[in-house]
């Protein structure tokens, strides 16, 4: 370690220790890593770490409520060191299943502790080196014992809430797959006798981990012979009322939906072990669900335009992402409380309305539309999408969750000058972009929302998103398409190519791991970047004034930093300097807020 790095370290663990003792938990925790980074044997910060963790625990074990626990998500969702001493198994189980905040922020330190496992690092590690190949299962474990890995109770807890954006993990986790697959075509018993129960739960948490990726794995040829004729057996024993083994249900559920087996619906007439329960009404009750309330959704505009009908078809095939559960608030809140909170230095006109009318515009499967229809419990909501499938499911997790201050419509943006209605705030996320003409999409929005409304608004950058250029140029050479297949094919290619190619959504984006988003990053339809210029340019050009952007603490501060002079963090022009020279501040999207002149 040089003089420079070890200086470096004492500044940061000096500027963490007084976050400690201020009870800034979730940026002291920030800084103790930094500090760890320039110096890897600060044994001080990492038992500092270990300090902060226990005292959010105890906050949440004394009854701290939804916000404590909220609190522990924050401070752990980046955390790459885990301090010895903690145990951090029991809370994250705990807090990937109630939960206590999204899941999929739980993904990086939950891999971290996994890690921790000798024996699943050890079949990791194994499992990339002998890529391509699958590895049985003699090869792939500790002298050829799965349970180690199958009975980890925090694994299989992952593979149930969200999907694992990791290569490592989706190694493992394909080669795990075939020895499933092995193992389930060697069963001959029947439903009450077969399979032992961690070796059951863990092949219906790892079907349900492939049902929530859409199926992303790679499938060798003679795995998919394998796995279509145990398919065909099952359907045969379907057909002949004949006894089905547990782990052949299992292990099909792994390789495609269950609603694509025919007859699959018998499946629901039969009494199963407790596990199997969770993925038959994963991949055969939700579905169908979903399928009665598609009927059921109004259509407040035609569907006409061309680029719009090319967006809505391909979220039609592929709607995403198939989330789990959702964090519920106890203390709900006011767009005015949201916005002075998020925005501190920013004296923004107040709404002044607790019971705001909210348009989400472009709301997917309903994630970001129920998070605001809980966060503001006393507004009322209207949530729009081109695609039925995706709308059919936020309305069925709408009805799982008890959120009854949301309606949901199919329209398209371009069209919806037609409505009457006026809304206090607008949130249009990832959804402009891929509109034929994004401004001209924006303006349409922009005359629904009230004098003196605000606007949630996430737009690709041009600069942030050269990768994922890089990436679909890279795909489109190679000619794959946009199917299942396709995408499969691509993404081990993009693997293959990832740090030749310097293309970082590989390794750091959670789109990149199922086959609906991976289509959404690498094969849409229709997308456009855009700049800072070009974005302050059109706020200029309609009077909107710009309250700030969403971002995590580590960009606030590097800018902060940067530009100290800027008080309220609202200059896009030194926002243009600071993205110029860290070209991937925004490799995600630009996500802000503006508000509307009252007159």
């Amino acid at each position: 370690m040089t003089s420079e790095s070890s200086a470096s370290a004492a500044v940061l663990f000096a500027a963490a220790a007084r976050r400690h003792r201020a009870g800034e938990w979730v940026e002291a925790i920030g800084d103790y890593q930094k500090a760890l980074h320039f110096d890897p044997q600060l044994t001080a910060a990492r038992r500092a770490i270990g300090d902060v963790l226990e005292r959010l625990l105890a906050d949440v074990h004394a009854g701290g409520g939804a916000a404590a626990k909220l609190l522990f998500v924050l401070a752990v969702e980046n955390l790459g060191t885990i301090p010895h001493g903690v145990n951090l198994r029991a809370p994250l189980i705990a807090a990937l299943t109630e939960p206590w905040g999204r899941p999929d922020t739980l993904v990086n330190v939950t891999k971290a502790v996994l890690r921790t496992n000798p024996a699943i690092l050890g079949a990791i590690k194994r499992a990339r080196a002998g890529w391509p190949q699958r590895l049985g299962a003699a090869q792939l474990f500790d002298a050829g014992d799965a349970a180690p890995v199958t009975s980890d109770a925090l694994l299989r807890c992952l593979l149930q809430a969200t999907r694992i954006a990791d290569i490592g993990f989706e190694r493992l986790l394909t080669s795990v797959r075939g020895v499933l697959l092995d193992a389930a075509s060697a069963d001959q018993g029947n439903a009450r006798t077969s399979a032992d129960a961690d070796a059951l739960e863990f092949a219906v948490a790892l079907a349900q981990q492939c049902y929530l990726n859409d199926y992303a794995y790679a499938v060798a040829d003679d795995e998919h012979a394998r796995a279509a004729a145990l398919r065909e057996r099952l359907v045969s024993a379907l057909r002949a009322g004949a006894p089905v083994a547990p782990t052949w249900v299992a292990a099909v559920a792994s390789y495609l939906p269950l609603d694509a087996v025919p007859d699959a619906e018998r499946l629901l007439t039969r009494e199963w072990p407790a596990p199997l329960a969770e993925v038959l009404a994963q991949q055969l009750m939700q579905p169908a669900v979903e399928r009665r309330l598609r009927a059921t959704l109004p259509r407040l505009t035609p569907v006409d335009d061309r680029v719009s009908l090319d967006v809505q078809r391909q979220y039609e095939e592929n709607p995403y992402p198939k989330w789990v559960r959702l964090p519920l608030l106890d203390r709900p809140t006011t767009l005015d409380e949201y916005l002075s909170a998020l925005f501190p230095q920013q004296a923004f006109e107040k709404i002044g309305k607790p019971e705001a009318e909210i348009l989400i515009a472009g709301c997917g499967t309903g994630q970001q539309a129920l998070d605001a229809a809980n966060l503001f419990a006393a507004s009322r909501l209207l949530a729009i999408d081109l695609s039925l499938p995706s709308l059919a499911f936020a309305q069925r997790k709408a009805r799982e969750l008890g959120i009854d201050n949301i309606e949901f419509a199919q329209a398209d943006i371009l069209k919806l000058g037609t409505l009457s209605r006026r809304f206090e705030s607008i949130e249009s996320s990832g959804v402009l972009h891929h509109l034929a003409d994004p401004w001209a999409g924006w303006k349409v929005l922009l005359g629904l929302l009230a004098p003196g409304g605000v606007m949630r608004v996430g737009l690709y950058s041009e600069l942030g998103r050269q990768d994922v250029v890089r990436g679909r140029e890279l795909v489109a050479a190679r000619g794959d398409r946009a199917t299942p297949d396709g995408i499969r094919r691509a993404r081990q290619e993009l693997i293959a190519l990832a740090n030749a190619e310097a293309l970082w959504f590989v390794r750091d984006s959670q789109d990149f791991f199922s086959i609906s988003e991976c289509r959404d990053l690498l094969f849409h339809v229709q997308e456009q970047r855009t700049t800072l210029p070009e974005i302050q340019a059109f706020l200029a050009a309609h009077g909107l004034r710009f309250l700030g952007f969403e971002l995590g603490s580590a960009q606030w501060q590097a800018y902060g930093a940067r530009f100290p002079e800027d008080a309220t963090r609202s200059d896009l022009e030194r926002w243009h300097r600071f993205e110029t020279e860290n070209p991937r501040a925004f490799a995600g999207m630009y996500q802000f807020w503006v508000q509307k002149p009252r007159s």
